[in-house]
């Protein structure tokens, strides 16, 4: 009988330590999914997280670019100012403006006369920078609501949207041809190169993009024929071989 009681015991024993080898088996390998589970669900985050945060980088990147297409688009690749399709566009939308509020709004066209020899004589680089420079008197001497684009070659157009009439486009115009006034480069003389200005109001000259700036362009040549029969025009210069400034790039 004792025995019996000793191994049924023995068995109960080792039934109870077979348990307890599953429980703690089973504990633990729960433990390990779990932090295996945690660790998985970390990894994921962090890889979302960085991918999250590679998106974003590529957006901003995409529309910085964007940006700079549109950018290049619409702005001259010399001076910075705003092109022909820019000029066209605002001016479309100062002069929608305009009819709205009943205001004049005037159109100015420049042409540089000398121009060509410089670029003839001193090469392009001269001519670059006669044209940065150009465009850095128009800005320094038009205010900060005034439009100021360039064409193309030689020309600029500045758009005045609250000029008053008759004397302050015309007081404007002897200003900035003052401006223009002074050597362009050390190697030429003041008046090696000079400025035709033409003007157009709207809406007395012109009524849309088309005829304002076609009203313009033949004010400035009128205005350069006038200073040529009179003499203070540039008919032709002598140059002198130029040389880049130290301020040139």
């Amino acid at each position: 009988m004792a025995l019996l009681r000793y191994k049924l015991f023995s068995l109960i024993a080792e039934r109870r330590a077979v348990r307890t080898r599953f429980v703690d088996q089973s504990r633990s390998m729960f433990h390990q999914l779990y932090f295996l589970g945690g660790g998985a669900a970390l990894l994921v985050l962090v890889l979302v997280a960085v991918a999250v945060r590679a998106l974003s980088i590529s957006i901003a990147q995409l529309d910085a670019a964007q940006r700079a297409e549109e950018r290049n688009a619409m702005h001259d690749a010399l001076t910075g100012l705003p092109n022909r399709r820019y000029l066209r566009e605002w001016l479309g939308t100062a002069l929608a403006g305009a009819r709205r509020s009943g205001r004049q709004l005037c159109v100015l066209y420049f042409d540089l006369d000398g121009f060509k020899g410089v670029n003839d004589r001193f090469g392009h680089e001269a001519g670059d920078y006669v044209l940065e420079t150009a465009a850095s008197r128009l800005q320094g001497t038009l205010r900060a609501s005034d439009f100021v684009a360039r064409l193309g070659g030689d020309e600029f157009v500045a758009v005045l949207l609250d000029a008053k009439e008759p004397p302050g486009a015309e007081a404007l115009i002897d200003r900035l041809t003052e401006t223009f006034r002074p050597p362009w480069i050390p190697e030429l003389n003041e008046g090696d190169m000079s400025v035709s200005i033409g003007k157009a109001v709207y809406p007395q000259d012109g009524t849309t993009v088309d005829t304002l700036l076609a009203a313009a362009d033949h004010a400035m040549y009128v205005a350069k024929e006038r200073a040529l029969r009179s003499g203070t025009g540039i008919a032709g210069s002598v140059f002198r071989r130029w040389r880049p400034h130290p301020c040139v790039r």
